[in-house]
């Protein structure tokens, strides 16, 4: 899991472990990111807490998509604890790490418009805050999937580096195939 979020988890786990339902969590997460073994680990501790820690202990041995997932999960029920995680600030600013999404979408943007599917992106980064209405109908409003592609790429570039951020968040979870690609490193 990327250093980032590990600490983001860290930084949160008493307020994870004291308001969520472990049981409800893994109903999502099972099958994806936890294996049915796994899931009875979790539940065979009795304290609610205790479920809540070990499910916490569990993603935090997973990979980077592991916690997109487990973000993903949180969002209806515990929306307060996803923003709260999105608000924490680890080792490098959010800025900064905003700026590192900014120059590799800009870096990869040529790949991205040929591959990206924005159908399963835009009503993400428009739950997200990143796009607005407008912006969503602009996007599926393009002629072809590049066109879309390159709407929605090019409209990131007067929102912020967080909105970059947004984006590569969307691919991780949405598109994970394009995401180990897009995250390569030269």
């Amino acid at each position: 899991m990327d250093v980032r979020y590990k600490e983001k988890l860290q930084q949160n786990a008493d307020i994870i472990a004291e308001e969520i339902d472990a049981e409800q969590v893994c109903l999502y997460l099972n099958g994806t990111v936890l294996t049915s073994f796994e899931v009875d680990k979790i539940y065979a501790v009795k304290s609610r807490q205790e479920r809540a820690r070990r499910l916490l202990n569990l993603i935090m041995t997973k990979d980077t998509m592991a916690y997109q997932h487990f973000r993903y999960a949180l969002r209806e029920r515990y929306a307060h604890i996803v923003r709260k995680l999105d608000d924490t600030a680890v080792c490098a600013s959010d800025k900064e790490n905003g700026e590192f999404e900014r120059n590799r979408v800009l870096k990869r943007r040529d790949s991205l418009i040929l591959n990206i599917q924005t159908e399963d992106l835009v009503d993400y980064m428009k739950q997200e805050g990143t796009l607005t209405s407008n912006d969503c109908n602009r996007i599926r409003a393009g002629a072809s999937k590049e066109d879309k592609a390159r709407i929605m790429v090019d409209s990131l570039s007067d929102k912020g580096p967080q909105a970059y951020k947004t984006l590569s968040l969307a691919i991780r979870a949405r598109q994970p195939q394009l995401a180990k690609i897009f995250e390569k490193t030269d």
